[in-house]
């Protein structure tokens, strides 16, 4: 770990935040401006993960799945493990 944040501090420091998340349990939610949960866990952690989401059957057919989709998405960007 210590090689990656002297190699790639922002990767480091994005590998060290979701260590953290991981291993820390969160007490509530706190929202932001648009009512979005911050430090919500339930996010993608690599594009890989957004494609094969974005391949589900339900998607373009559900409207529940392409919001939850989309939500998952925003909190992805605004956690930082993608980039918007």
């Amino acid at each position: 770990m210590n090689q990656q944040l002297k190699d790639n501090p922002e990767i480091g420091a994005q590998m060290l935040k979701l260590r953290y998340e991981a291993e820390v349990p969160q007490t509530g939610l706190q929202l932001d401006g648009r009512g979005t949960p911050v430090g919500h866990t339930d996010v993608f952690h690599s594009q890989e993960e957004v494609v094969q989401a974005m391949r589900h059957p339900e998607r373009g057919k559900n409207g529940a799945y392409d919001l939850k989709l989309r939500d998952k998405i925003n909190r992805s960007i605004q956690a930082g493990t993608l980039k918007g």
